[in-house]
C-alpha cells in the first residue's frame, strides 16, 4: 500500500538586522512577532504537513519548543550563530540564545537526528554557550518512518549573495543610474562580494557531500532550505547531478516565488536603502537592499534517491495573511511525495 509524506519548508525569519558587529537590533515593532508566530502555527495546522523544516528560528531552542508544542509535534533543533555568550550574556547585543534550524515530525513517525554538519565557519554554538567569531552555516539531518519506509530529511541554511559577480556588476550599474551610489564599486565591497559567492557555493558542495553520507545507496530524501539562490542559478545543476535529485517545484511547474517584495510587506525593512530608524545604509547594505528589492525563489524542496520520481504535488503556500499576518518574510513550499 502505498501512503504520502507531506513537508513543508519555511524560513520563518530571525526579524533582526546586524547594524554593527556587537550589536542586533529587531526589525519589528513590538507585538510583531508575536503575531506572525500565531499566524504561523495556525498555517501549520491548516496545511497539517507530517514533517516542517525551519530555517531562521529565534530565539533558538525556545522558538522551536514554542510551535512543537502548540502543534503536538516533535522536533529536532540546533543552534547556528549565537556569537559569545555564556549563559545569556555576550556580544552581538540582542542575539539572545541565538539563531538556527528545526525539523518537526508528527509523534509516530520516529522523528531521529542523523547529526549536524558545519557547512562553512566554524566555532561552538550552544544556547547556553557559544564561542563564535565568524558566522556559521549548518545543516541538520532527521530520519522519519512512514508505511514502513525509511526517509532521510536535511534542512539547511546557506550565505547570501548574489548568484554571480556579474549580476553584482548589472545591479551596481543600475544602482549608479539610479543615482543611489557613485563611481566604481569600492575594493573592500568588490572583495566581500567575491568571497561570499565562493564561500556559499562551497557550502552547496559541503551539502551536497553531507547528503551522499547520510543517505547513501537510492535511500529516499528530502533536502529543504534556503539556498539563497534561485532554481536556474548555475550553482545548483552540478548539485542536483552530483546527489540525483530534483526540484519539487520545477517538477510541478510552479512559476510562483518564495521571496516576493510586492505581496510581502516584512520585506521591506530589508529592501529599504534605510534602516527602520530613517539613518541610511552603509555601501553594503544598500547593494544588499536593491538584491532584496528583486522577485527570487531561493526557498527550495528537493526530491532524491527512490522517491525522485514519486511527487504527487507541489505549491508554494503561506503566501496569504492569516489573521491578517502574514508568517514570514519568506513563503514556504509545500511538497506531498508518494512512498
Amino acid at each position: 500500500m502505498r501512503v504520502e509524506l507531506r513537508v513543508l519548508d519555511i524560513n520563518v525569519w530571525h526579524g533582526h538586522y546586524a547594524r554593527s558587529w556587537i550589536r542586533i537590533e529587531p526589525l519589528e515593532p513590538e507585538g510583531a512577532r508575536e503575531a506572525r508566530e500565531q499566524a504561523l502555527i495556525e498555517g501549520i495546522r491548516i496545511l497539517d504537513p507530517h514533517v516542517v523544516t525551519f530555517q531562521e528560528c529565534f530565539p533558538q531552542p525556545a522558538f522551536a519548543d514554542r510551535v512543537a508544542r502548540a502543534l503536538g509535534y516533535e522536533h529536532v533543533s540546533q543552534v547556528s550563530n549565537a556569537g559569545l555568550r555564556i549563559f545569556g550574556a555576550g556580544y552581538p547585543l540582542g542575539v539572545d540564545t541565538g539563531e538556527g534550524s528545526t525539523i518537526l515530525a508528527k509523534p509516530g513517525l520516529g522523528l531521529r537526528s542523523l547529526g549536524r554538519r558545519a557547512l562553512s565557519g566554524y566555532g561552538y554554538t550552544n544556547h547556553r554557550v557559544s564561542f563564535q567569531f565568524i558566522d556559521k552555516r549548518m545543516a541538520l539531518g532527521c530520519a522519519v518512518e512512514l508505511g514502513g519506509k525509511t526517509v532521510v530529511i536535511v534542512t539547511c541554511h546557506v550565505r547570501y549573495d548574489w548568484a554571480s559577480f556579474d549580476l553584482f556588476e548589472s545591479a551596481w550599474r543600475v544602482l549608479l543610474e539610479r543615482g543611489v551610489v557613485e563611481g566604481e564599486a569600492p575594493p573592500e565591497l568588490v572583495r566581500s562580494v567575491r568571497n561570499n559567492i565562493i564561500r556559499r557555493d562551497a557550502e552547496i558542495d559541503a551539502l551536497a557531500a553531507w547528503v551522499e553520507k547520510v543517505a547513501p545507496d537510492e535511500a529516499p530524501f528530502v533536502i529543504s532550505g534556503d539556498l539563497n539562490v534561485d532554481d536556474e542559478a548555475p550553482q545548483l545543476v552540478p548539485f542536483m547531478k552530483r546527489i540525483k535529485a530534483a526540484n519539487v517545484l520545477v517538477l510541478a511547474n510552479s512559476p510562483t516565488r518564495t521571496w516576493d517584495p510586492v505581496r510581502n510587506p516584512h520585506i521591506a525593512p530589508s529592501a529599504s536603502f534605510t534602516h527602520p530608524d530613517g539613518s541610511p545604509k552603509d555601501i553594503s547594505g544598500i547593494v544588499g537592499a536593491y538584491h532584496d528589492q528583486l522577485q527570487q525563489r531561493p526557498d527550495h524542496i528537493y526530491i532524491g534517491g527512490r522517491i525522485r520520481e514519486e511527487l504527487a504535488a507541489a505549491s508554494v503556500v503561506l503566501d496569504e495573511p492569516i489573521g491578517g499576518v502574514l508568517p514570514s518574510d519568506h513563503f514556504g513550499v509545500l511538497a506531498t511525495i508518494k512512498l
